[in-house]
């Protein structure tokens, strides 16, 4: 699950886990196996406390790669290496001599709200206010549902939480 900006939030295996409390060997209904989950910060920072990940998927803030080995926990872009800790590439923009009214280093012309970098090069809207997307669906709605996902991964080890029968 991803927000308006393509930040991957929580992922979710297709393993089914079935339940059985009956003792039956039936399964009555299914759990989902949380492989990462993760809020950020602005800029892509993790929140403290807000990540989990079994180190399985890789991929994270922007849909990007993450290398947890550059520098503390650097995100690679085609272009440039981005360190969400300050909020800045470590390198110049490819296309700094057409902005130039914008810093080299500036990670999305600092308009971390409604826009994203595409590839480490240039600004990208995803996104209006209050659009619908076909992956997404209406902006807001699977934000709120990966945020209440992230805190059930951080809190039960990546497991669905047991609260009762479900449906199969």
């Amino acid at each position: 699950m991803s927000n308006h900006l393509g930040n991957v939030l929580v992922t979710v295996t297709d393993l089914k886990v079935g339940i059985d409390n009956g003792g039956n060997w039936t399964a009555e209904y299914y759990e989902a196996t949380v492989v990462s989950a993760v809020d950020y910060y602005p800029f892509g920072s993790a929140m403290a406390g807000r990540k989990y990940n079994d180190d399985s998927y890789r991929y994270g803030f922007n849909g990007q790669e993450e290398d947890p080995e550059w520098k503390g926990g650097a995100v690679v872009f085609k272009y440039r290496i981005h360190d969400t800790r300050v909020g800045r590439f470590l390198s110049v923009d490819p296309l700094s001599s057409e902005y130039p009214w914008n810093s080299a280093y500036a990670f999305a012309e600092n308009r971390v709200i409604d826009a994203i970098d595409l590839e480490g090069a240039e600004i990208f809207f995803p996104l209006t206010p209050f659009t619908t997307s076909p992956i997404l669906g209406t902006s807001g709605t699977n934000l709120a549902a990966a945020t209440r996902m992230v805190r059930v991964a951080a809190e039960t080890g990546g497991r669905a939480p047991q609260s009762g029968p479900r449906p199969v």
